[in-house]
């Protein structure tokens, strides 16, 4: 796994893998349905905001120790989100316009199909 802002790969690998222990026990809720565009079909990833918290309060979760509290603070840095949106998500500085265009675009209702595949040709025509 890449480094991704602050974050080295090796946080990013332990975090995902923390990440999907807890949603193993069901401490955590599987991703159903993208937050950003709605779409329930297809492939449906985990966006994680903030690396620090996953690092430092889902092993508590595991461990029964956390806090409602620090439970919120974890599911809210969790993001459900669908494969194209995460893509296009991740890709904001490549192309910033064609990024702020189809987030728009999503935000007044329009729906693209969902991925099944990890195809970024799929992306192209968003513009990427």
């Amino acid at each position: 796994m890449n480094s991704y802002k602050k974050w080295t790969g090796a946080q990013r690998q332990k975090s995902l893998k923390l990440t999907n222990e807890a949603m193993k026990r069901g401490l955590l809720e599987r991703p159903h349905k993208c937050r950003i565009c709605g779409q329930e079909k297809g492939i449906l990833h985990t966006h994680n905001k903030d690396y620090d918290v996953t690092l430092e309060l889902v092993p508590k979760m595991l461990d029964g120790t956390a806090t409602e509290e620090e439970m919120a603070k974890v599911k809210e840095v969790l993001v459900p989100i669908c494969w194209r949106c995460h893509m296009i998500h991740h890709s904001k500085y490549r192309n910033p316009e064609a990024h702020d265009r189809y987030f728009e675009e999503v935000k007044n209702g329009k729906q693209y199909p969902p991925v099944y595949h990890h195809d970024f040709d799929i992306l192209k025509e968003n513009g990427f």
